[in-house]
C-alpha cells in the first residue's frame, strides 16, 4: 500500500550516511505497508513531519526518529548510534539516555561544566537520573538522605522543561544528595558552580535595567 497525495522525493542513495538513513527510514515503513497518515495516527505527530524525517535533507530529532520506527515494529535502541554520528550537539543533547545501558557511555550528555541556562541545568539533572535507569520520583524520595527530604512534587517541578524557575540551591543540594552527590563529593563543586553561575546571570538581569533607568534620570538631571 503506498503513500497517498503527492509522490514521495527521490533520494540519492550516494548521497551519505544522512540520505541513508532517509532510505532505510522509508524501507521499514514500506515493509508495514504504512502511510504517513496511518504513521501520524499511531505517532501524534504531523505526516509533514514524519515524511521530513525520511528526505535525506537535515537530520531529525531523535524523538521523531524514535516515534518512526517504533511505529514501524522496529526497536529505537537499534537505530540510535546511527542516529548520534548525525545528530547536531544540541540534538544529541536533548535526545536522553538509550534504554540499552551499554549504549549509554557513548551518548553526549549534559554535564555540570556545560551549563548555561536553567534549561541547561534541567537537562542536566534529567541526564543524571537517566544514568541511574530513570528511578521513579516516589523512590527517590524514599532514599536515605542526611540532606534532608524532597517531595515528589518538588522533583517534578525541577526537572520539568516545562519550568524555566531557577531551583534553590537548598532544593538542589537535597537531590543530588539523592544520588550520592554531597558536599564532600568531587562533582558537588561543579553543580554548585553552575548554579552560582545562573543565580548572577538572574541577578544582573534584575539590576541592569534599574541601571539603565538610574542612568537616564541622572544624565536629565545634568541636562537640566
Amino acid at each position: 500500500m503506498g503513500v497517498t497525495g503527492r509522490p514521495e522525493k527521490s533520494i540519492d542513495p550516494t548521497s551519505g550516511p544522512l540520505g541513508q538513513l532517509a532510505l532505510d527510514l522509508k524501507s521499514v515503513r514500506r515493509r508495514r505497508a504504512l502511510t504517513l497518515e496511518q504513521m501520524a495516527e499511531h505517532t501524534g505527530l504531523s505526516a509533514a513531519t514524519l515524511s521530513s524525517a525520511a528526505l535525506g535533507e537535515a537530520c531529525p530529532s531523535w524523538s521523531t526518529v524514535r516515534a518512526y520506527v517504533t511505529a514501524c515494529g522496529e526497536d529505537p535502541d537499534d537505530w540510535r548510534p546511527r542516529w548520534e554520528m548525525l545528530a547536531s550537539e544540541p540534538q544529541r543533547l536533548q535526545a536522553g539516555m538509550p534504554q540499552r545501558p551499554e549504549q549509554r557511555h557513548a551518548v553526549l550528555q549534559m554535564t555540570p561544566d556545560r551549563v548555561r541556562t536553567v534549561q541547561d541545568l534541567k537537562l542536566a539533572l534529567r541526564h543524571l537520573r537517566a544514568r541511574e535507569g530513570n528511578p521513579p520520583y516516589k523512590s527517590i524520595t524514599h532514599r536515605p538522605n542526611p540532606d534532608g527530604k524532597i517531595a515528589v512534587s518538588t522533583i517534578s517541578v525541577l526537572i520539568s522543561p516545562r519550568n524555566n524557575r531557577l531551583p534553590t540551591i537548598e532544593v538542589l543540594t537535597v537531590f543530588l544528595a539523592a544520588f550520592g552527590i554531597r558536599h564532600i563529593h568531587p562533582a558537588f563543586a561543579a553543580w554548585r558552580a553552575a548554579w552560582t553561575r545562573l543565580a548572577m546571570a538572574e541577578e544582573s538581569a534584575r539590576t541592569e535595567p534599574f541601571a539603565a533607568k538610574t542612568d537616564h534620570f541622572e544624565t536629565g538631571a545634568l541636562a537640566a
